[in-house]
């Protein structure tokens, strides 16, 4: 189902809508709606924002160097304040107002979305099985060790595991 969320496309009939920021906070600074709530604070840390990789590139070098700008990226997302990420990332969101973005990304940063590790544990995986089966779209509860791996360790030796 394509977004329903844009300042241009701000016809949405209906009482409720869930979607992703920003494009919640823009509809409310355009007066169209309204965030009455946020998922992120009841169902709490995830493997929702992980990396798939094969088992192979996971050994290559570029794996490494990647893992390496992933765990810095992470770090600067927690670190820098939210509008200057929000000056940042502006032309990845042309139709979205800077200071909604910024708002957005520093509500992101309060949920703690973007941790300084990049491991998916146990529990965070679980969670976000336990996401899906409520959903109705989750067949089978595979065990972690079949979809989560240790990544790269060079430079990145933290015991993390990404999603394979």
């Amino acid at each position: 189902m394509p977004p329903i969320s844009t300042r241009h496309s701000a016809t949405v009939k209906g009482q409720y809508v869930q979607q992703q920021g920003p494009f919640p906070q823009q509809l409310q600074k355009d007066g169209i709606g309204h965030v009455v709530a946020q998922v992120g604070k009841k169902i709490g840390p995830n493997g929702f924002s992980s990396l798939c990789a094969t088992p192979e590139w996971l050994e290559s070098d570029m794996a490494k160097a990647f893992m390496r700008a992933y765990k810095k990226t992470r770090v600067y997302m927690n670190e820098t304040p939210a509008a200057e990420i929000a000056r940042a990332e502006k032309p990845y969101f042309p139709d979205i107002d800077e200071d909604v973005l910024a708002d957005c990304i520093g509500t992101y940063q309060q949920l703690g979305c973007w941790t300084p590790h990049v491991e998916i544990t146990p529990e965070t995986y679980a969670v976000t099985l336990d996401v899906f089966e409520h959903f109705g779209t989750l067949k089978e509860r595979y065990a972690y060790d079949r979809v989560c791996c240790q990544p790269p360790s060079h430079g990145v030796s933290d015991g993390s595991a990404v999603h394979i």
